[in-house]
């Protein structure tokens, strides 16, 4: 694929911050990574609280930060709107998959370039 692996890596990097903020010290986070041929996957798997489902399409707005988190977790609710920025400018996407008290899946497609796909 076509990236800027500086700025790939930044929304990485800010997933598994997140994951770590969010998740027991003791709570094992995942990463895993995977393709279909047409876009590269990675995940990030955290043991959390989950997020409530209201709030799970406000999470990527910028300064937005969950309601129960405001007062327990430091941070300005910037980190997931950049990452959601840096992956959209590579034609990719982030989601999120949560359930309050199972934790969270936050994921983000890349599309891998057409003249690497074996025809």
């Amino acid at each position: 694929m076509r990236a800027d692996l500086r700025l790939v890596k930044k929304a990485l990097a800010q997933l598994l911050e997140n994951a770590c903020k969010y998740s027991p010290s003791d709570g094992p986070i995942t990463v895993a990574v995977e393709t279909n041929g047409v876009f590269v996957m990675t995940s990030v798997v955290d043991q959390g609280n989950g997020i409530d489902p209201d709030e799970q399409h406000l999470i990527f707005d910028e300064l937005y930060r969950g309601k129960d988190h405001r007062q327990m977790v430091q941070g300005t609710g910037m980190g997931l709107s950049i990452a959601r920025t840096i992956v959209e400018a590579h034609g990719g996407s982030l989601s999120v998959i949560s359930e309050r008290g199972c934790g969270s899946v936050f994921s983000f497609t890349l599309p891998i370039d057409p003249q690497f796909i074996p025809s």
